[in-house]
Formats: C-alpha cells, sequence, structure tokens
C-alpha cells in the first residue's frame, strides 16, 4: 500500500502546472517598451501572449508619457490572489500564481521584479525624450553633419589635388615621349 501511495504521489507531482516540463510548452511573449525586452508574459486561449503583451506595452507607454504620474506611484496590490501592478489608479498587469510558475518564483516576488524592471524602464524613457536629452541630440545631428560636411570636402579637395598632381607628372612624361 505504501508502494501504491508513494507511485501515484510520484505521478500527481509531474502533472502539477509549476512542473517547469508542463510550462515549457507554455507559449510567451516578450513585453518589449521602448526597444528594451522586460520580461516574458504567458498567455491563456482567450488572451494570448501576444496580446496580452501588447496591452501591458501600451498602457505602460500611457504612464510613461505622462508626467504627471510619478514613478514611486507604482505599487502591487493584492485581490482575490490576483497581484495588480498600479501606477496610481492605473492598471498595468496582473500576475497570477501560473505566471510566477513559470519563472519558479513566488507570485510576490515575480510582482515586485516586475515593478522594479517597469520603474527602471519609464526613468529610461522619460530621460530619453527630457528637454536636456533631446538639446544633446541635436547637437550631436549638428556636429555629425559638420564633420560629414568636412570630411567631404577635404576628400574633394585631396582628389582634385592628386588629380592635378598626376596631370602634372603625366604632361611631362608625354611630352617627353612625342
Amino acid at each position: 500500500m505504501l508502494l501504491a501511495i508513494l507511485l501515484t504521489g510520484g505521478r500527481a507531482t509531474a502533472q502539477e502546472p509549476g512542473d517547469p516540463a508542463h510550462d515549457a510548452d507554455v507559449p510567451t511573449s516578450p513585453v518589449v517598451f521602448d526597444d528594451a525586452t522586460l520580461f516574458r508574459v504567458r498567455g491563456v486561449s482567450s488572451f494570448p501572449a501576444d496580446v496580452r503583451a501588447r496591452a501591458i506595452v501600451e498602457r505602460l507607454t500611457a504612464v510613461a508619457a505622462d508626467p504627471s504620474v510619478p514613478v514611486d506611484s507604482l505599487r502591487v496590490v493584492e485581490a482575490d490572489g490576483i497581484l495588480r501592478i498600479l501606477a496610481g489608479d492605473r492598471p498595468i498587469m496582473a500576475i497570477i500564481a501560473a505566471d510566477a510558475s513559470l519563472d519558479q518564483v513566488r507570485p510576490a516576488t515575480l510582482a515586485s521584479l516586475h515593478m522594479a524592471r517597469m520603474r527602471q524602464a519609464i526613468v529610461e524613457y522619460r530621460e530619453a525624450r527630457s528637454a536636456s536629452a533631446l538639446r544633446r541630440g541635436a547637437v550631436n545631428a549638428l556636429v555629425g553633419t559638420l564633420v560629414m560636411a568636412l570630411a567631404v570636402f577635404l576628400l574633394a579637395w585631396f582628389w582634385r589635388w592628386l588629380d592635378r598632381l598626376l596631370k602634372r607628372l603625366l604632361q611631362t612624361r608625354i611630352q617627353s615621349v612625342g
């Protein structure tokens, strides 16, 4: 009887949803925000992973583009076994136990890691679009344009100089042959 309990217990744990072999078959999609992959999310049949990832990116972009929403307003709220990451009162994403089982961590740990990554992404997004960053980009573009124009001018001047030099050398040789 002990052998039967051990054998059936082993089968039951092998088929649990938290089993890494089972979760390896779950389709996931990356959450790509401002050309950086923040994390991956899984989906379900009625809400596929790519649709879920796109919705998270849209909500995160709306929060990042709104300077009235402080970065420190990001928080995790638990209700009914679901952890929600909010920016103020705006929902960004929800995390359930199945999401955490994919990364083999507790849901609270996964939520805090995702929230930290979102905070960092929002800060980088806002810094990249700040007035000083835009000025720096404009100055860099202007300097690059001037350097390129100078390089083209020097190259054209060098080729004209080389052409005149070669013509003089060839003219002396041509006259001597004639």
